[in-house]
């Protein structure tokens, strides 16, 4: 079964990828304190507000454009390329689960407004 709008899906995951990578190698940059774990993960809201706005069959290539880009941000300028996956999973997880709450709240008619 084709999905005649792939291209426009995995463009738009390498996007929001690239994003996750530069907001992560920025937080890895400024936010740590005494090279220890960083204070901030912006990442994690890039992320986060994307999965909730997408459909969710669309997820699995946004989580793993996200995946490549905290791997290569935390390999790079982190903890090094041991902790890089586990790193990853958990900043990751940490989105997906956020996403699934607020997408859970929808439902009960949650608004922000």
């Amino acid at each position: 079964m084709s999905r005649p709008n792939l291209i426009p899906l995995l463009l738009r995951a390498g996007l929001v990828g690239c994003c996750y990578f530069v907001a992560a190698a920025v937080m890895i940059g400024f936010a740590r304190f005494g090279h220890g774990v960083t204070s901030l993960w912006l990442a994690t809201a890039l992320l986060l507000a994307e999965l909730v706005i997408i459909n969710r069959r669309d997820w699995p290539a946004t989580i793993g454009a996200c995946a490549i880009g905290g791997m290569l941000a935390s390999g790079l300028f982190g903890f090094g390329w041991a902790a890089a996956p586990p790193l990853m999973l958990l900043n990751i997880g940490e989105a997906v689960i956020g996403a699934l709450l607020l997408l859970s709240f929808r439902r009960g008619r949650l608004d922000f407004d």
